[in-house]
């Protein structure tokens, strides 16, 4: 795992130490990879797949991955460690570039907490389950629980007195703007973040209520990956289209 590939959702600056150990990160990824319960045999979708430091984990467990993500310049990272089996598109996710039931499974990961707009996120989440097969399921991970925000932002407080304020280096706060450009809604202040100011929290019912609407089936899933601190403040989901 290099530097060059940041962090699990492919933000962190070069220059910022992280906030997860690379033990907690093989940790991180075993989880994802249990959930998505994955055959050699499977056709696999990673949707804003950022730097591709997850779509390098889940490629020896499947037949082809195939990584989409809006940001180029966070594409240019993941290519330059691009498994043979693996292939990797530009493209919006409200807008999947693919037919109908294509994948056997659909991962988005630590994604929609940055979409700042209930209907785009349904709009997504839509797209998602298009194009996952009957049988298949969609994972959507590492999901800020709206009830802990104040637990959360508890903690953060502590880390960033403790550590100080973080500079975010330019050339990534531009990729994290390119990638909130398309319908969403981006403020930044200053020339700072705190970590996970740019977080949106989710409540449960948020996804049970689409799933009704959708017609699919729903498991909400917690995290328990010893050593990630936010484990306590984030869900999983998964949706099978019926």
């Amino acid at each position: 795992m290099s530097g060059d590939e940041f962090a699990l959702n492919g933000y962190k600056a070069s220059d910022q130490p992280s906030y997860w150990t690379d033990q907690v990160k093989k940790k991180l990824l075993d989880d994802i990879i249990t959930k998505l319960e994955l055959s050699p045999k499977y056709q696999i979708l990673d949707v804003g797949c950022g730097t591709g430091m997850i779509l390098q984990q889940i490629s020896p467990h499947v037949a082809h991955i195939r990584g989409i993500d809006f940001s180029f310049d966070m594409l240019k990272i993941a290519c330059v460690h691009l498994p043979m089996n693996a292939t990797l598109e530009q493209g919006n996710a409200a807008e999947l570039p693919f037919k109908d039931e294509t994948f056997d499974r659909v991962l988005c990961y630590s994604v929609i907490t940055n979409f700042l707009d209930d209907d785009f996120t349904r709009s997504v989440l839509v797209q998602l389950l298009r194009v996952t097969r009957k049988g298949g399921f969609v994972l959507i991970g590492n999901t800020p629980d709206d009830e802990k925000k104040d637990e959360q932002a508890k903690l953060i407080q502590q880390q960033w007195q403790a550590k100080g304020k973080l500079p975010l280096c330019r050339s990534v706060l531009s990729s994290f703007v390119a990638r909130c450009r398309n319908r969403w809604s981006c403020r930044i202040l200053n020339r700072s973040v705190q970590p996970g100011l740019g977080n949106r929290f989710f409540t449960k019912d948020f996804f049970k209520k689409f799933a009704k609407e959708a017609s699919c089936n729903i498991e909400i899933l917690p995290i328990h990956v010893e050593g990630y601190i936010y484990a306590p403040y984030r869900f999983d989901v998964r949706l099978w289209p019926l």
